[in-house]
């Protein structure tokens, strides 16, 4: 069964069978290590850490009736993550009390929050912390009781990982909706530098390959280098996407490629593991796309959400780490915000250009397309994927579709805007909008009335009298999702009048509109996501 479809069968069938209520136990988690209060401590956010299992009170844990976790060396103390039980949140002990936040409920061997039911207690094998994550269902995830035993060795509790401890796994992917050539125009012939490595895999409309091609010597050809069958890691032959008839096939294409992906990442994963058998892999996705709108995009015609999601929850599951990066490089506006809403739990940052790019290049004053040297290049053990992201966007100053230097027609598709997202604040995003209400029309764009420009209609909200207390409010956490955002509105602004855009419109996929007028936002928001947020 999917991991989609576990969630809520899961969140439904909450139960407290396999609490403790009688006596304290230890709490191991799936990958062997047990639940311990750092250094015995007793002082409130004293953190909770995992910790080779030994017996000690510090590693006794008592749920009372209440779904509280206390441990037996400070009995008087209860784990939590704070009051907002997201993303990224770490475990410590603090003073029990009262609300929801620090009760917990399980549900087969997983430990779910009563204030956020899609968030379980997990063992972030990365950074050697506890905290919380939706449900996935992975060995992380997974916890038992059991009666403590005497410890056979002492060991000193161990450090959080440091960045030289983690393997980056970039996955680049080239999406072609035609065999004009094979997808390797602006690509790196650095794939690996220190502790980070990129993969190549391209997408055509009948078959897909995945590769280890390494850096490449001097003189080879990138796609001279595809063709060497030592370096092909996975190759997979489905339905042509130019064939594809009724409903059937396209959903078969969605399988086989969802089938191709999961045999590459489990064979880069092998691979790394053998090569790297100490390193904690993390993993980051680059989806370029090319060929035209439903030709050349992964996310939007040929892998269906559900699938895609499946996919991420794989890599989650393999490597054992939430996916740090998704760069996703071809977002048209009628599919961006159910994109970001399906895929936002499961990785730390997406950054989306909307319209079809591969992202930047090195002439800061007319950027075109993001060449898979960028991280590479600018890879070094104290800056991180999202901190060389956010670098770049910064040197941005105008944004042009890949080879124009403007619109090549009137209404003509042009690449309008990059937008870095902290997945984290999705969710804190789209509750602030509960209680707003769409009282007026969104500005008019080149189809309906759909909301293709998020800041711009809040604002407009509070022209029209809206509630501003509200509006404030849901403006700031909007400013707080979105790291940074750059458009060519400035650039082209005759194109903008007639297509407008902010980078974060709340069209689903295949363009069935929702419409926010006379709606609370909350709900015309998450129409078009997988799941609604468990708001507070």
């Amino acid at each position: 069964m999917k991991a989609s479809h576990l969630l809520s069968l899961t969140i439904l069938g909450l139960s407290i069978s396999a609490v403790n209520a009688e006596e304290y136990q230890q709490l191991k988690s799936g990958s062997g290590l047990c639940l311990d209060v750092f250094n015995a401590g007793v002082a409130d956010k004293t953190p909770v850490t995992p910790f080779s299992c030994h017996g000690g009170v510090n590693q006794q844990w008592l749920m009372d009736s209440q779904g509280r976790l206390h441990p037996k060396n400070a009995p008087d103390k209860c784990l939590e993550v704070g009051r907002n039980v997201t993303y990224n949140k770490t475990a410590y002990i603090a003073q029990c009390n009262n609300e929801m936040y620090q009760r917990w409920r399980w549900s087969g061997n997983s430990i779910h929050n009563q204030s956020n039911p899609y968030m379980v207690l997990d063992y972030y094998a990365d950074r050697q912390v506890i905290g919380t994550w939706q449900f996935h269902g992975g060995s992380n995830q997974q916890w038992e009781w059991v009666k403590s035993e005497k410890p056979t060795t002492t060991t000193k509790p161990q450090k959080p990982t440091q960045a030289d401890d983690v393997r980056h796994i970039m996955i680049s992917v080239n999406v072609w909706g035609e065999y004009n050539n094979r997808g390797w125009a602006r690509q790196s012939t650095l794939r690996e530098k220190g502790n980070f490595k990129l993969y190549n895999a391209t997408i055509y409309p009948d078959i897909a390959e995945g590769y280890d091609l390494g850096n490449l010597k001097e003189g080879l050809k990138q796609e001279d280098a595809s063709y060497h069958q030592e370096n092909v890691l996975s190759q997979q032959r489905f339905i042509s996407v130019h064939d594809m008839r009724g409903e059937q096939q396209p959903k078969q294409h969605s399988t086989d490629l969802l089938k191709f992906f999961k045999n590459y990442i489990g064979k880069v994963v092998s691979k790394e593991r053998k090569n790297h058998p100490n390193k904690s892999l993390r993993f980051s996705l680059m989806v370029h796309g090319h060929g035209g709108v439903g030709l050349g995009s992964l996310f939007e015609r040929r892998l269906y959400p559900e699938d895609a999601r499946e996919l991420f929850n794989y890599i989650i599951e393999k490597s054992g780490n939430k996916i740090e990066l998704l760069d996703l490089a071809t977002l048209c506006n009628e599919s961006f915000w159910e994109n970001i809403s399906n895929f936002y739990p499961y990785a730390n940052y997406i950054l989306a250009s909307q319209y079809t790019s591969g992202g930047m290049k090195g002439n800061i004053k007319a950027v075109t397309d993001i060449p898979e040297e960028l991280y590479p290049e600018a890879f070094n053990s104290s800056m991180s994927l999202r901190e060389i992201a956010e670098e770049r966007l910064k040197r941005v100053v105008d944004i042009r579709y890949a080879n124009q230097t403007g619109p090549s027609v009137p209404n003509g598709s042009t690449q309008k805007s990059k937008t870095l997202i902290d997945s984290s604040q999705v969710e804190p995003f789209v509750c602030s909008l509960k209680g707003i209400y769409g009282s007026t029309k969104p500005k008019q764009h080149s189809r309906e009335s759909s909301v293709h420009d998020v800041k711009q209609y809040l604002l407009d909200l509070k022209t029209h009298g809206a509630d501003q207390y509200k509006l404030n409010q849901s403006l700031q956490a909007f400013d707080q999702m979105l790291i940074k955002h750059v458009t060519n509105e400035f650039k082209f602004s005759e194109f903008w009048k007639s297509y407008r855009s902010y980078g974060l419109g709340i069209n689903p996929t295949f363009y069935k509109h929702t419409k926010p007028v006379g709606k609370d936002l909350f709900e015309a928001f998450t129409e078009v996501m997988h799941q609604k947020p468990q708001c507070k």
